[in-house]
């Protein structure tokens, strides 16, 4: 699939908190049973902050603009993605003021501390766990359209306190985490950078769905096929013909399901992090993508397929590592 122009992602860059033992989520009111099904279903640790998510955010978006070669005076506009808002919060929130403009008013200071003070700032939550996916989708037409250069894109969340981490119904843990990077059609030339092939969004369930896991569950895995299946046909590749496949870290066997369902075995599936880091919504897909570039030789022009899902849609990005 060729097109004129063909937007990329560069800088990639993230930081974890800490991280603790599962046992531990008993310390925070969770039971010993909650602790024996995420053991069983591989997971070990979870990252936790210890300190401010601003200046983690801050921190993060530095190093992708520098690693990118993109000055702060050149973004042409924020992508934040997130649904923590209260966990950005540091303080309780002032008299006459929302939750919410409390957050985003924090999160305008942290890009203006980087120097980004002039671009207009969009957001991505309603896709929950595929709230990544959604910030993809936005962002390959505002750039391969030339109407923004630079997009910096800032994916964080962190788990308030008091706010249960364990995921019954996905069988996974909550971490925290930032990731950022820099969307562009102009990647400079010694800059790490993944060309975006394509991305597709499937809807599986609405509203008067979400009570009914068992139904979700079956909607979600029939998606997930169709999902891959649309990616395929739009890149004229078959699942051997990728490189490796990226999801999001909920918990191995999970991983396992999703990864046979989308026709690759697991000697060809990202699971490094999945029993590390716990699930952090916005930023497991940059943070995997990072490590495994990283880790990992790859052939110059490697094709990669991610795979997102979240509560009610799910869908794929086809990405080229330069």
């Amino acid at each position: 699939m060729k097109r004129s122009k063909t937007a990329c992602l560069s800088g990639l860059s993230y930081e974890l908190g800490r991280l603790r033992p599962i046992a531990d989520i008993v310390d925070d009111g969770e039971s010993g049973e909650a602790v024996e099904i995420l053991l069983s279903k591989g997971a070990q640790t979870y990252s936790q902050f210890d300190e401010s998510l601003i200046d983690v955010i801050k921190r993060s978006a530095a190093n992708s603009l520098r690693d990118s070669g993109i000055r702060a005076e050149e973004v042409g506009a924020v992508l934040v993605v997130t649904e923590s808002f209260s966990g950005i919060m540091e303080a309780s929130v002032g008299q006459g003021r929302s939750q919410f403009r409390e957050a985003r008013d924090a999160l305008f200071d942290a890009l203006a501390a980087v120097g980004v003070t002039k671009a207009p700032v969009f957001c991505t939550t309603f896709g929950g766990s595929s709230n990544f996916l959604q910030a993809v989708f936005m962002t390959m037409p505002l750039i391969e359209t030339g109407r923004i250069d630079y997009m910096l894109i800032v994916c964080a969340d962190r788990q308030p306190p008091a706010v249960s981490r364990f995921m019954y119904d996905a069988v996974a843990l909550i971490g925290d985490g930032v990731a950022t990077c820099v969307a562009t059609l102009k990647p400079r030339p010694n800059a790490d950078a993944y060309e975006l092939e394509y991305v597709g969004i499937s809807p599986f369930a609405n509203a008067a769905d979400l009570g009914d896991w068992g139904r979700m569950l079956l909607d979600m895995y029939r998606t997930a096929k169709c999902a891959a299946a649309d990616c395929y046909d739009k890149t004229q590749r078959q699942p051997r013909d990728f490189g490796w496949l990226i999801l999001s870290n909920y918990n191995k066997l999970s991983n396992q399901v999703f990864s046979r369902l989308l026709g690759f075995g697991d000697e060809r599936t990202y699971l490094n992090n999945v029993a590390r880091t716990g699930h952090v919504p916005a930023c497991d897909h940059l943070i995997n993508l990072k490590d495994l570039c990283l880790n990992i030789s790859l052939p110059p022009r490697t094709p990669l397929l991610l795979f997102v899902n979240g509560p009610i849609s799910c869908g794929t990005i086809s990405v080229i590592a330069r």
